[in-house]
C-alpha cells in the first residue's frame, strides 16, 4: 500500500487539483437550483422549532449555562501558585546536538499521530535526513502501529525506535524528552492531557510542537512555564495544524506584500475559503465534546512578565455578509475565533500591523445557500448540544470517535483554497495572498503543517523567529513566517503565492 504523501504534485500539480475541485463545497451556484432544497429545510424547521428548540434551549438553561458562566467567571492566580514558582529545569539537561533523535512523534497509535509520523518517513526519515522515534503507552498497540506505518509509508518505518511514555506520568515524559530535540505530539484535548507534556519540554529544553485549536491551553502554557521554557532555550509552540498555520503565516504574509505595496500597514485582513473538502476527525470532535461539557478554562490572574504588545488585532465576525474583495456571499468559517486570537497574539509580539481587524469567512455561493447552510447548522447544533441525541449520534457512528479519522481516500482526495485580501480602512488599497493546499485539511495538511513545524526547529534554529524560546508560542513567533513559506512551498503539496 503506497503512502498518501508519496506523490508529490508540486506547484503545477495543487493548481490542476484545486482547478477541478468544487467551489463552495459542491454546493449549486443558482438560486433557482437551490429552491427546492430551501422549501425542503424551511418546512423540516417547523417541526424542528416546535418540537426540539423548546427542549434544546431548556437543556441549555438548565445545564449548560450554568456550567459555561461558573467556568467563564472562575479565575486562577498564578501569582499565588507555589506548585509554578518551584518549577525549574532538571538537574541535568542533555544538550540538543547529543541527544538520540531530531523529532519524537507522541501518540502515533491515534490518527494524526499515525498521519504525522507517515508524513515525517516519507519527506525524511526514509531519505536519512530525520532521525524519528515513535512514542506512547502502549507497547501492543505501538508496535501495531509501527508495523502499519511501515505498510503504509516505508519499509524503513519497521526500523524507527519505539519509546514508551504517559501523559500522566511525567518521569517518563522527561526520560522521552531527554532523548530527543523535538516533540510532535498529537494527544488532546490538551486541556485535558497536554501540559504535563508542555512541562516536561519546558523543564528539559525540549522543542514541542502540537496541533491544539485550544486558546486556553496555549494561556497556561505561557502563565506557567514560560520562564522556565526561556531558562532552559525550550521551543514551545502551538496551533502547529490547520489551526493555525494558514491564519498565523498568511496573515504575517499579506500584510507584508501589502506593505511593500502600498509603504503602510493594512487596517484589516480577510480570510476567504472558497474550496474546501474533508472531513472532522475524531480528536477534533472530542475537544469540542470536552470544551461543551467542560467548559473553558478559568481565566488566568497575576501573570509577571508581560511583554509590552507591538501590535494591537481583533476579530472581525459579521455572520452574514457580502465580501466584495472575494465578490462571494460569506459566513463565519467554523475556526475563526481559534484563528484571529493566534492571529492576534503573533500581531502583539511581532507588531506587524499597529492595530489590524481580522476577519476569516468560508465562502458561499448564493444567498439561498447561506440560508439553507444556517438553518441545517442550527438544526445540527441544537442535537449535538445535548448530550442524550449527541451519544445517540456517536452510536450510530455518524461522527468519528477519539483516534478515528476519515478513510485514507478521503485523506488524500481533500484540498483547501483560502485567499487572503489586506486592505486599508477606506478599501481604495488591496493586496491578496493565494493559499492552495492538497489533502484533507484537518488530516493531510495537518500533519504536514506540524511535520514542518517539527523539522524547523531541528534544522532551522539558525533562523529563529522573533522570539526563539518560550512556551504558548505561535509558529507566526517562533518559527516565522519566511521559514515557514519556504517549508511549505518546498513541501510540493502547497502553492501559496
Amino acid at each position: 500500500m503506497s503512502s498518501i504523501y508519496a506523490t508529490v504534485p508540486k506547484a503545477a500539480g495543487v493548481e490542476a487539483r484545486l482547478a477541478k475541485a468544487k467551489p463552495y463545497m459542491g454546493i449549486p451556484q443558482s438560486n433557482l437550483t437551490l429552491l427546492l432544497p430551501l422549501v425542503a429545510v424551511v418546512c423540516l424547521v417547523v417541526p424542528w422549532g416546535v418540537f426540539v428548540l423548546p427542549v434544546c434551549a431548556i437543556y441549555v438553561l438548565l445545564v449548560v449555562a450554568p456550567m459555561q458562566l461558573k467556568a467563564y467567571f472562575a479565575t486562577v492566580d498564578v501569582s499565588a501558585d507555589k506548585s509554578v514558582a518551584s518549577i525549574k529545569p532538571v538537574e541535568k539537561l542533555t544538550p540538543l546536538e547529543d541527544r538520540e533523535f531530531d523529532v519524537v512523534v507522541f501518540g502515533v497509535t491515534g490518527h494524526s499521530g499515525f498521519l504525522l509520523a507517515e508524513y515525517l518517513v516519507m519527506q525524511y526519515a526514509s531519505k536519512g535526513n530525520l532521525k524519528i522515534a515513535l512514542a506512547g503507552r502502549n507497547a501492543k498497540k505501538l508496535a501495531a502501529a509501527r508495523e502499519k506505518l511501515a505498510i503504509n509509508s516505508h519499509p524503513s518505518a519497521l526500523d524507527l525506535p519505539l519509546l514508551f511514555a504517559d501523559s500522566s506520568n511525567d518521569a517518563s515524559l522527561e526520560d522521552m524528552c531527554m532523548r530527543t530535540k523535538v516533540v510532535g505530539t498529537t494527544v488532546g484535548p490538551f486541556l485535558k492531557y497536554g501540559e504535563s507534556l508542555v512541562r516536561a519540554c519546558a523543564r528539559t529544553g525540549t522543542g514541542y510542537c502540537d496541533l491544539t485549536g485550544e486558546t486556553g491551553f496555549a494561556e497556561i502554557a505561557y502563565a506557567k512555564y514560560n520562564k522556565v521554557a526561556v531558562e532552559t532555550g525550550a521551543r514551545v509552540v502551538s496551533f502547529t495544524g490547520f489551526d493555525s498555520v494558514p491564519a498565523d503565516v498568511g496573515t504575517i504574509e499579506v500584510v507584508k506584500k501589502f506593505k511593500a505595496k502600498f509603504g503602510k500597514a493594512p487596517a484589516q485582513v480577510d480570510c476567504v475559503y472558497s474550496k474546501l473538502g474533508g472531513e472532522a476527525a475524531g480528536g477534533t470532535i472530542d475537544t469540542v465534546v470536552h470544551l461543551l461539557e467542560n467548559g473553558l478554562p478559568p481565566t488566568i490572574v497575576g501573570k509577571k512578565d508581560q511583554p509590552t504588545k507591538k501590535g494591537e488585532a481583533s476579530m472581525t465576525l459579521p455572520f452574514v455578509y457580502y465580501n466584495r474583495y472575494a465578490e462571494s456571499w460569506t459566513i463565519p468559517f467554523f475556526m475563526a475565533p481559534v484563528n484571529s486570537k493566534v492571529v492576534e497574539w503573533t500581531n502583539n509580539e511581532i507588531g506587524h500591523s499597529p492595530k489590524l481587524s481580522y476577519n476569516e469567512v468560508m465562502g458561499m455561493p448564493n444567498i439561498s445557500s447561506v440560508i439553507i447552510g444556517s438553518l441545517l447548522g442550527m438544526i445540527g447544533g441544537s442535537f449535538f448540544v445535548m448530550k442524550a441525541t449527541r451519544d445517540l449520534i456517536f452510536s450510530m457512528g455518524w461522527l468519528p470517535k477519539p483516534g478515528v479519522g476519515p478513510s485514507r481516500a478521503k485523506i488524500a482526495k481533500g484540498y483547501s483554497l483560502a485567499t487572503f485580501y489586506a486592505s486599508s480602512a477606506d478599501g481604495k488599497c488591496v493586496e491578496s495572498l493565494r493559499w492552495a493546499n492538497i489533502g484533507d485539511p484537518g488530516g493531510f495538511a495537518t500533519a504536514l503543517y506540524q511535520g514542518e513545524c517539527c523539522v524547523a526547529l531541528v534544522k532551522d534554529s539558525d533562523r529563529p523567529g522573533p522570539r526563539p524560546t518560550g512556551a504558548g508560542l505561535t509558529v507566526g513567533m517562533c518559527i516565522g513566517a519566511d521559514v515557514m513559506l519556504e517549508r511549505l512551498n518546498d513541501s510540493g503539496f502547497l502553492n501559496i503565492v
